[in-house]
């Protein structure tokens, strides 16, 4: 999220194409916002004032948790999905804003699956594909509130149906388990 971004104009009905307001934007940091205080502030900060407009504008703001980093990266600590999750339920909570909990879901389907490479190999931060279908699994069931169970999506073809299968109850369950009480 670019905290310099001082025009919001794209926020309006009709600015980039769509004749609508947006119902839901969803803002995400970087893995690394949360592993300093300094980061995590700014990212708190920004989070507020840019809700303030998406809220004037009429339309509600999610943060997209996002995933921790894993081997090879160099920043790579059992650590740092706990300072994600903290920063971003602390964020969430205080500007009242919903939480859509990638990251956790990365850690899930870890515990479920350890050999199922959510990261990309060469650099530990960016999602590969089966993370990437894991992450649009668990922003559909956020925004939504519907199981993503059943959905025949594969990319093609290219994602095995066992794996759907799993990211998408991977998916589900962290949002169930967020959600209860």
């Amino acid at each position: 999220m670019r905290s310099g971004w001082r025009r919001v104009l794209w926020l309006s009905a009709g600015c980039i194409g769509v004749k609508e307001a947006f119902e839901w934007l969803v803002l995400a940091g970087n893995s690394a916002d949360a592993l300093k205080d300094s980061s995590q502030q700014k990212f708190h900060e920004t989070v507020r004032r840019y809700d303030e407009v998406i809220r004037s504008r009429g339309g509600k703001t999610a943060l997209y948790m996002t995933h921790a980093y894993v081997s090879p990266h160099k920043r790579a600590s059992s650590q740092n999905i706990g300072k994600v999750v903290n920063m971003f339920d602390t964020v969430g909570r205080d500007v009242g804003v919903k939480v859509i909990p990638v990251g956790l879901a990365f850690e899930l389907s870890y515990q479920r699956k350890p050999d199922l490479r959510l990261h990309d190999d060469h650099d530990g931060s960016h999602p590969s594909l089966v993370g990437t279908y894991l992450a649009a699994a668990v922003v559909y069931a956020s925004l939504y509130g519907e199981n993503p169970v059943g959905n025949t999506y594969s990319y093609r073809g290219k994602v095995p149906a066992d794996v759907v299968l799993h990211l998408q109850q991977v998916a589900w369950d962290t949002v169930v388990n967020r959600s209860k009480p």
